[in-house]
């Protein structure tokens, strides 16, 4: 699986913002390989990472985005359908594959996620 899979959208009915989640106490090949770096997969390492795909991939897209996550989930959301679509385009191209996940994590700096996860 790609790990653009794994992300569920959703469109909220209330106010028409949207959201991308990522079960992060789910156990798959992707959070086998953050965690044979020291990198903890809770929600909080997801939002780390994914906000670090973005500042490489789509910095514009952080503008347009804001994040709510939690321990056992990452959660992105968006005002708009297209920033979602955007996103998930963004993920899908960046990392096609497990290889590229791997890639991409091995360029994270650790201290710099670690002053993210405590909060610093």
């Amino acid at each position: 699986m790609k790990l653009v899979d794994y992300l569920e959208t959703f469109i909220h009915e209330s106010d028409g913002s949207c959201s991308a989640t990522y079960h992060a106490g789910d156990e798959n090949e992707f959070s086998e390989i953050l965690e044979a770096r020291d990198i903890y997969p809770n929600g909080y390492a997801w939002e780390f990472f994914f906000m670090k795909l973005l500042q490489k991939a789509q910095p514009d897209l952080l503008n347009h985005s804001g994040f709510d996550s939690e321990a056992e989930y990452f959660v992105i959301f968006f005002e708009e359908k297209t920033r979602l679509d955007e996103f998930v385009d963004v993920v899908g191209k960046a990392l096609p594959d497990l290889k590229a996940f791997e890639a991409f994590v091995a360029t994270l700096d650790h201290k710099e996620y670690e002053a993210y996860d405590m909060g610093e």
